[in-house]
């Protein structure tokens, strides 16, 4: 489970978010770690070499100034790419206590409009299992990220490795996690590739 930042930025609030991330954790351990905003990437390693990288973006839908949220989020659901759980390419956007949450934090109800052009999130991460989207940037890694990433498939000596890099907006602050299930390798050419992150290895920058 995942709560928002500023959702629980003192000892009362964690106390109360954790029963149910404990309710939710099928191994009964609970993490509570520092949320690093900013975009996250996903870096596939094949045999050293960085072979796709694809930026995920978090659930959300654009304000077009007359339907509510909760109608966009229905619209987006019926895009048919979109299904439960992992049967089809995108996996529909679902409204639960953490969104509601999430949306209540940006200033709205899920009831209220957005204004045109507007975005509100709907999660936090990109994880395609709660509606996340990803979008193809291959082509635009810098040389430094293409190193970094492949270095660190060599330094856990793997040959198929998926990296994920979340890099905030403050210089020096990264995210980084690095597995090699070939399982979470899926839809690679659609730019599509790794649902969720179990086992993981942590590499220090």
């Amino acid at each position: 489970m995942r709560t928002p930042p500023s959702a629980a930025p003192t000892r009362r609030a964690v106390r109360a978010a954790f029963p149910e991330a404990y309710r939710q954790s099928r191994s009964r351990d609970v993490l509570v770690e520092t949320y690093i905003t900013g975009r996250d990437y996903r870096c596939l390693v094949i045999g050293g070499k960085l072979a796709a990288v694809a930026e995920r973006v978090p659930a959300s839908v654009t304000g077009d100034g007359t339907r509510s949220i909760r109608e966009l989020v229905e619209i987006t659901n019926q895009d048919p790419r979109r299904g439960i759980g992992h049967e089809k390419v995108l996996t529909r956007i679902k409204i639960d206590e953490a969104a509601e949450e999430l949306v209540r934090q940006q200033g709205f109800a899920l009831d209220d409009i957005a204004p045109a052009g507007g975005r509100v999130k709907l999660a936090l991460t990109g994880n395609m299992s709660t509606g996340g989207t990803s979008i193809d940037r291959t082509i635009e890694a810098h040389p430094d990220n293409v190193e970094i990433a492949e270095e660190a498939a060599r330094v856990v000596d793997i040959l198929l490795s998926e990296t994920q890099v979340r890099r905030a907006g403050t210089p020096g602050e990264v995210e980084f996690l690095v597995t090699d299930d070939p399982e979470r390798f899926s839809r690679v050419g659609e730019g599509f590739f790794g649902m969720e992150l179990q086992d993981v290895g942590r590499v220090a920058l």
